[in-house]
């Protein structure tokens, strides 16, 4: 008896070892698709005094406070609501990719450089860019620049 109870225990040993050192076949998802998720959203403008700024200035942020942002997993977005002279600022619709390996670095429309950040719950999308010559084609006098705008859901 003694040496069945020997022999099932270390059977049960071998077993815990072979199972517990298969490795998931399923790796996951990786960094940049979990922050697609974060992003792919209806977002808009948020209500506080510094939502949009342009070089520091905040009033700026009447000609968007209407703006929704809708962002997809298919790396697409169009925005509504926001002053038609801006366009350029943030264009109708458009496309996005990451930078490289970066979560918080994408690319709006192969052009401007778009850095993201979220709080802590992700019920705010920070998105800062510089809007220059070389990624506008030099159409935007007076909004060549910084920009910040806070989103939140």
């Amino acid at each position: 008896m003694r040496k069945l109870n020997y022999l099932l225990g270390l059977s049960a040993l071998i077993v815990l070892l072979f199972a517990g050192g298969c490795k998931d076949d399923d790796p996951g998802t990786t960094p940049q698709e979990d922050q697609l998720k974060k992003m792919a959203a209806t977002w808009k403008v948020a209500s506080g005094a510094n939502a949009v700024t342009f070089d520091g200035d905040n009033s700026v942020k009447d000609d968007f406070s209407d703006m929704v942002l809708i962002m997809t997993e298919a790396k697409t977005y169009t925005t509504t609501g926001s002053d038609a002279d801006r366009s350029e600022v943030w264009p109708v619709s458009g496309h996005f990719d990451f930078v490289g390996s970066s979560i918080s670095d994408i690319v709006r429309d192969g052009r401007v450089n778009t850095s993201v950040e979220f709080n802590s719950d992700g019920s705010e999308m920070t998105m800062s860019f510089t809007l220059t010559e070389d990624n506008t084609g030099g159409r935007l006098d007076g909004f060549l620049g910084p920009w910040v705008f806070v989103f939140t859901k």
